[in-house]
């Protein structure tokens, strides 16, 4: 009997040692809800100003999103998730980038980037010729002061979503600074007024004394108007 309940026991903790693992197992090869994929395409940035785009759940009520754009209303916060380019992690994107722009490893920090631009600054005054810009206009190496026609620059380190295929940043983000950033912005905007977001990669230089940014050029994108 007492061999019996013994091995009871062992086939107890097997099992639930069993289900916890399932459990995890599919927490962790859990995949992004396609409703994404299918509403905007892979290489693309969801903006929502109703709450942060969940992982593994798309609530077509978040956005408004037609003609291209994504609609959101002056005074108001958003929330961004990328969607990267089908089968890549931000690994492979950083590791294709140093074989196009080689930097030695012990002198660079790899980065992935949240870039906006503004197509008016608060005044109402046209930055750029044509919106948005292109990326000849967007500059590709850059100090630790940005453009004044660029409204965020915002660089967090790769490593942290090396193997991620999917991110996102929401308004009181500590790391990009959307709300610090963004919101005077926001609000002098007008109806008509456009943002242009950029999610991409890039590296910082390190101990050469000019040390700056080398940026790719756009790998997800989003074009955004006030309403």
């Amino acid at each position: 009997m007492k061999g019996d309940n013994k091995m009871k026991k062992i086939v107890s903790v097997f099992l639930v040692s069993l289900v916890g693992l399932f459990t995890f197992m599919s927490f962790k090869v859990a995949d992004l809800d396609h409703g994404y994929i299918k509403a905007f395409g892979y290489g693309s940035i969801c903006v929502s100003q109703n709450g942060y785009p969940q992982f593994a759940t798309y609530d077509p009520a978040q956005f408004d999103f037609h003609d291209g754009k994504f609609f959101i209303s002056a005074k108001t916060q958003f929330d961004l998730r990328a969607i990267l380019p089908e089968g890549k992690t931000y690994t492979d994107l950083v590791n294709d980038f140093i074989r196009r722009k080689p930097h030695a490893r012990d002198n660079r920090s790899d980065k992935v980037i949240w870039r906006i631009f503004a197509s008016h600054d608060r005044q109402g005054n046209k930055l750029f010729e044509h919106f948005p810009p292109t990326n000849e206009e967007m500059l590709s190496e850059l100090s630790y002061m940005t453009s004044p026609k660029e409204l965020c620059f915002s660089p967090l380190d790769e490593m942290d979503v090396s193997a991620w295929k999917t991110s996102g940043a929401t308004w009181s983000d500590e790391k990009t600074h959307l709300s610090m950033i963004c919101y005077n912005w926001l609000f002098d905007a007008q109806p008509g007024w456009q943002l242009y977001i950029v999610h991409t990669i890039g590296y910082q230089t390190l101990y050469e004394g000019n040390d700056h940014y080398v940026v790719d050029a756009p790998i997800c994108k989003a074009l955004v108007e006030i309403k």
